[in-house]
Parts: C-alpha cells; sequence; structure tokens
C-alpha cells in the first residue's frame, strides 16, 4: 500500500486493536457461545460448562446457574456425555465463594446426583 493510502492507526476510518471495552467483547463471545449451544445438537447442549463459566466470569451468578442447569436437565433426561460431566464438575469448582448460595447448592446436589460415567 503507498504511502497517500495509509493511516495511522486509530484516525478516522480505521479500527484501533481492542478498540471495543473487555465487557463488550465479553457479552459479545458469550452471546456467540449462547447461539452456538441453541443451535447444537442435545450432546453438545449438554456441555453448557464452558456457557456457565464465561457468565460467573461476568459476574452474572444466576445466568451462570441457568446454563449449569440445562446441562443437568439433559444429563438427567437425555444425554451421556463424559465430556459434560468433566465441564459442569469444573465450572463448580468455580462456585466455591458463592457456597452459601441456596441456588449453588441445588446445582451441587443435582451435578451429585448424575450416574457416574467411564471415560
Amino acid at each position: 500500500m503507498d504511502q497517500e493510502r495509509r493511516r495511522p492507526v486509530g484516525s478516522p476510518g480505521t479500527a484501533t486493536p481492542n478498540s471495543t471495552p473487555p465487557r463488550a467483547r465479553s457479552s459479545s463471545a458469550t452471546s456467540a457461545l449462547v447461539s452456538s449451544i441453541d443451535h447444537a445438537v442435545p450432546r453438545d447442549q449438554a456441555v453448557s460448562g464452558r456457557l456457565a463459566t464465561a457468565r460467573l466470569a461476568g459476574k452474572n451468578l444466576d445466568g451462570a446457574l441457568d446454563a449449569a442447569s440445562r446441562g443437568l436437565d439433559l444429563l438427567e433426561i437425555k444425554v451421556r456425555s463424559v465430556r459434560a460431566v468433566n465441564r459442569l464438575t469444573k465450572f463448580e469448582g468455580h462456585l466455591k465463594r458463592y457456597g452459601t448460595e441456596p441456588a449453588v447448592g441445588e446445582f451441587r446436589e443435582r451435578l451429585r446426583a448424575l450416574p457416574t460415567m467411564a471415560a
């Protein structure tokens, strides 16, 4: 590209690297993950631990537990997936600071009640 056509980074009409605020990038990434899960087959929908973890990182405990519960719902009635159980178990580890919340206790009880699956 010749000199006259180049614009310095940050000048009008150019994007700056990471010009989107981190919270907006996180929200956008979470929205993309939600969309991908919504359109996935049930077995892949059960792997909701990643979405739950993303929502928890965004300080959205209710949204995180909703995503994790969706995975549990599928694992309880429709799907068998070691990967999904492992991701939800990993997510459970991130809930330590919320241990006194009743919804966290309910999630933990449901997770423990899942049948053990061999890898």
